[in-house]
């Protein structure tokens, strides 16, 4: 079994459903431009490095973490442009994007899902260079 980590918060608001481990963090390096000269020399308008992270996968949902399970599915559905978000010790400002899960089953008129999971990608630079 994975392990999890325990510690996510939203909005403010602490996610009662388990987070597996694994959660890769991506050092993204944007340009507002990147053009090759004639001489093919590269010039660049790096704006800085951003921290990504992706594949957040939540535990699957059961019938114990069934509301919790809907509620995480709620909020990381909002149509909001940015969220602050804390995972462990990070707390950053990000866009949720490429949410997914699947329906596993149904039972006494409910579907239960598994294999939630998301991305965070941040608004602004971890680290700028000036």
């Amino acid at each position: 079994m994975a392990n999890t980590i325990d510690f996510l918060v939203i909005d403010g608001e602490r996610i009662n459903l388990s987070v597996l481990s694994g959660i890769d963090e991506i050092a993204d390096v944007l340009d507002t431009y990147a053009n090759r000269t004639d001489d093919m020399v590269l010039h660049r308008g790096n704006i800085g490095v951003f921290f990504n992270y992706q594949n957040i996968k939540f535990a699957d949902q059961n019938d114990t973490n069934y509301d919790a399970y809907e509620r995480v599915w709620d909020i990381l559905t909002q149509p909001k442009d940015f969220h602050t978000i804390t995972i462990a010790n990070l707390t950053f400002r990000a866009y949720i994007s490429s949410i997914k899960r699947k329906i596993s089953y149904f039972n006494n008129n409910r579907a239960y899902h598994k294999g939630m999971q998301c991305n965070f990608t941040c608004e602004r630079p971890s680290r700028q260079s000036f």
